[in-house]
């Protein structure tokens, strides 16, 4: 009764697995090359994976925050349903927060550059935001210091407050609690600081200083069409998302029959927070490429443990012939596989680690946003778990089936092992190595397509001549600058001082500087019958001063620069770049062309801006992590209070402080701390090509590894297994090359299978990245031809080597193997 009541008992199963373990633990040590081999394999694919899943996961947990989850961004949909960088209109966010019962609260931000200044400081120029008074309350966050924001600081006319962010406090004020209830001023507007923020809180991406809503300018005065906000809400008690969208919805429906000539074809959505700062696409494409670097490892060790079995089948067979069910054989092997998966899932972790240290470094400087850290947490860990396990069941649950298979079909008596894996072996063997090889394939294209792109980025680049050129951008105090006649004044003073400067060649004045993105619009041409209203062509829109092309080392290619007349009542023109001319005039000649842009952002009523083309530039990129973009130039008018000064000359490190002394001359109330080289935006602005691409190479390249590992070992383990018919074949007289051959050929079908299969998956990921690729198709011949090559000499390699070895066996030696 006793051993019945064992046979069921929990700690008898527990007693199994412990020596199922121990059994495992002692083969790896018997065996430590392959142990070796199939833990590396196994642990270099789970790294990947846990390097790309902290990236992953740090930019979706979401804010730092109580009820992260709660917390929910609305953001406006054109016509067709995408987000097209429309916020939502002041009008429109208080008719959602008047109409809404479903969140607790809403509440809106609009981020500004602000300049800082008061008594015995210089300005400095930081990133903030204009939050609703409530924002904070909604966020579950308070200041450390001083108080919180309240209703009547966000009523247009109150008397001005700004809170301080925490490394602002730090830096600038060595955490001097006696800032609060000091008068500073914020783009030269005499404010209150009322508070300080904590430590690493920078809502809602890196802002250092934040004001009421009710203190932007012109907020008011907007009309409905002016999406400039961008609105978020926590939900209330138990409702949900879904129900939060179907209210929604119908405010936003509602606002689209009430007013038409701005809602008519906006539509809202509600989704969780940040909304659209959530990750790229491209994150999904590298989620996918690290998922298939674990199945190049899996198929690896999976294809190991196959040539394995064949060394085992004798005693598989033994077990059962001494009454062992084929299940426990099978759970012996697979506890064998967990065994090796456990070992390299700690091994992957380490990996892991240096891999989120590697990725850290190569992000520095990248500005973003603040509630992304990359560190390991409790879903990382749970995910290295799951993966690891899942491996083990990946890799070890066939060939467990397949030797039990062939072992229960042999007689225990037989003394000597199968020598090679039966047909079942052979065809696991030859279908693991196509997916190795195909997968591997898919990789080298998608790495290779993105270092085509960055290095056509890099060479597109060079048409300016960013490292001999400054940027310093220019933000005017609005109560000292209140007219377009001050501000012109004030920009040609300081023309003129900047010219003076011993060592400049050219400086000018722009909206925004070449590769470091800017406003869009959206563009029809005269003559031609318009687009739909959402398939209309988007252009990045630069207003630019006289002496632009040539600051930047630049000549037009055709047409003219513009004058002084330029830009005047009826004088409108424009000069584009050659990426438009060949996008919109492919067969014809852009200059005399008309063009009418509008604000993809602002549904007024009213004729947009028109425009004469002019002239033609080289194309010179303004977005990033895309293909480069068509751009349109129209003279600036001087009326702005925002804009960047650029300045080239012979030594931009000399420059640098004479500029500044200049600026601070005219007025100290103007920050002159962010003046940076062109050359730091060009490298910045490269960063997604040379990250994610490198981080895509850097898979390929560990799945080539493993693949030719797995080639080579497969080749190596059927050359022992295969050693006495060698001896017999060498010893019959076969030539070396016949036994080379011999073992080549066998890695041939596979070999051109998988390059098969891997070239129609080569063109599918071109597709997918088609939306970061520069002047690269998803199809390049080129790419493809080179990869299927080097995949080819590398699988090649890894077979010959081996097979030379067993050409020059000895064969007397051979025919004695056991």
């Amino acid at each position: 009764m006793k051993d019945r009541t064992r046979t069921i008992c929990v700690s008898a199963w527990i007693d199994e697995l412990g020596r199922d373990c121990q059994y495992a633990l002692r083969a790896l040590r018997r065996s430590p090359a392959f142990g070796f081999v199939t833990v590396v394999t196994l642990a270099l694919g789970i790294g990947v994976n846990g390097t790309m899943f902290t990236v992953v996961n740090a930019m979706i947990r979401g804010l730092p925050v109580d009820g992260p989850d709660r917390i929910m961004s609305i953001d406006a949909r054109d016509g067709a349903g995408r987000w097209r960088g429309l916020g939502a209109s002041y009008l429109d966010f208080q008719d959602f927060r008047s109409g809404s019962r479903t969140f607790s609260a809403l509440a809106a931000f609009s981020q500004t550059t602000a300049t800082l200044g008061d008594e015995g400081r210089s300005s400095q120029r930081m990133t903030g935001s204009y939050v609703s008074a409530n924002m904070f309350q909604l966020l579950g966050e308070k200041p450390i210091i001083g108080r919180d924001f309240e209703s009547e600081d966000d009523r247009p006319g109150a008397t001005p407050v700004v809170i301080l962010g925490s490394r602002i406090w730090n830096a600038r004020y060595d955490a001097d609690s006696g800032v609060v209830g000091r008068t500073v001023r914020v783009n030269g507007l005499p404010s209150t600081v009322i508070g300080v923020m904590r430590d690493d809180f920078r809502f809602p991406v890196v802002s250092d200083l934040w004001q009421p809503l009710g203190l932007k300018p012109g907020l008011t005065s907007q009309s409905r069409g002016t999406r400039s906000l961008q609105v978020i809400g926590r939900l209330a008690g138990r409702n949900t998302r879904a129900q939060a969208q179907a209210e929604i919805q119908a405010i936003a429906a509602r606002l689209s029959s009430e007013y038409p000539e701005t809602n008519e074809t906006i539509s809202a959505i509600v989704s969780p927070f940040p909304g659209h700062f959530a990750p790229d696409p491209i994150l999904i494409v590298l989620m996918t490429a690290v998922g298939f670097v674990l199945l190049v490892a899996c198929a690896n060790v999976a294809n190991l443990f196959l040539a394995r079995s064949a060394a085992r089948s004798r005693e598989i067979a033994i077990r059962l012939s001494l009454g062992a069910t084929r299940w426990r054989i099978v759970r012996q092997l697979l506890v064998e596989s967990s065994v090796v998966a456990i070992i390299a899932g700690a091994s992957g972790f380490l990996l892991s680690l240096g891999g989120v240290w590697l990725f850290s470094k190569a992000v520095v400087g990248i500005g973003f946003p603040y509630y992304i850290r990359w560190t390991i947490d409790r879903s990382v860990l749970w995910f290295l778990a799951a993966v690891s396990l899942g491996a083990a069941m990946l890799f070890g649950l066939g060939p467990a089936l397949q030797v039990v298979r062939g072992a229960a079909q042999r007689s225990a008596t037989e003394s000597k092992p199968i020598s090679t894996p039966g047909p079942g072996g052979r065809r696991w063997t030859t279908a693991l190595l196509v997916a190795e090889l195909a997968l591997t394939l898919i990789l080298l294209a998608g790495a290779g397509l993105m270092l085509r792109s960055f290095v056509a980025v890099y060479r597109a680049d060079r048409v300016v001549d960013a490292a001999s050129t400054l940027v310093m951008p220019l933000s005017l105090p609005n109560d000292t600058y209140q007219t377009p006649e001050q501000r012109v004044a004030f920009y040609q003073r300081l023309q003129e001082r900047v010219d003076a400067i011993r060592g400049v060649a050219a400086a000018t004045f722009a909206n925004v500087v070449p590769f470091a993105g800017g406003p869009s619009r959206q563009i029809t041409i005269d003559g031609r019958q318009a687009a739909a209203r959402d398939s209309l062509r988007s252009v990045s829109y630069v207003t630019i001063r006289a002496g632009y092309f040539e600051t930047l080392g630049l000549r037009l290619l055709r047409g003219r620069m513009f004058t002084d007349a330029d830009g005047a009542p009826g004088q409108e023109s424009a000069i584009v770049n050659q990426r438009f001319a060949t996008m919109l005039f492919p067969n014809d000649d852009p200059i005399g062309h008309r063009i009418c842009l509008t604000m993809p952002n602002i549904r007024e009523a009213g004729p947009p801006a028109c425009a004469t083309i002019v002239g033609i530039s080289p194309a010179v990129r303004q977005q990033y992590f895309q293909e480069i973009d068509p751009v349109v130039y129209v003279p600036d008018r001087a009326d702005s209070d925002d804009i960047m000064l650029i300045v080239r000359g012979d030594s931009v490190a000399a420059l640098a402080p004479s500029i500044r002394a200049e600026v601070f001359a005219l007025d100290p109330a103007i920050s002159v701390n962010a003046i940076r080289p062109l050359d730091e935006f060009a490298i910045q602005s490269r960063w997604g090509h040379r990250v994610f691409g490198g981080m895509l190479a850097v898979f390929a390249l560990v799945a080539l590894v493993l693949a030719a590992v797995g080639l080579y070992s497969v080749t190596a383990f059927s050359i022992v297994q295969r050693t006495q018919e060698i001896g017999i074949r060498m010893a019959l007289g076969a030539p070396s090359g016949a036994v080379v051959w011999l073992f080549v050929r066998r890695a041939a079908l596979p070999l051109g299978i998988g390059l098969g299969v891997g070239l129609v998956g080569a063109v599918g990921v071109g597709r997918l990245l088609r939306r970061f690729l520069v002047q690269t198709s998803p199809t390049d011949l080129t790419t493809l031809i080179a990869i299927t090559a080097l995949l080819a000499a590398v699988s090649a390699a890894a077979c010959f080597f081996p097979a030379r070895r067993a050409a020059r066996l000895d064969p007397v030696a051979a025919l004695r193997y056991e």
